[in-house]
């Protein structure tokens, strides 16, 4: 990763693991939320199917854990 990273958070930077013990809120009749670590699994595996690997990767949430912003660098 760059020295100039744009991942910003309250809560730093945290590990896909870390992703994966997150909460997930319970569904309501008109959303249903999608584990953090859900997103990025499918991303991974989807590019993984086109033969694109992930050199490296970053995540953080927001202080309530309910929003994610992730950067994923790509093979060339």
């Amino acid at each position: 990763m760059s020295e100039t990273s744009t991942l910003i958070s309250c809560t730093g930077k945290i590990t896909r693991a870390d992703l994966a013990k997150l909460p997930t809120p319970p569904a309501t009749a008109t959303h249903i939320p999608i584990p953090h670590a859900a997103v990025v699994e499918t991303l991974v595996e989807t590019l993984s199917h086109r033969q694109i690997g992930v050199v490296a990767e970053e995540f953080a949430v927001s202080n309530d854990e309910m929003e994610m912003f992730g950067v994923l660098d790509l093979e060339t």
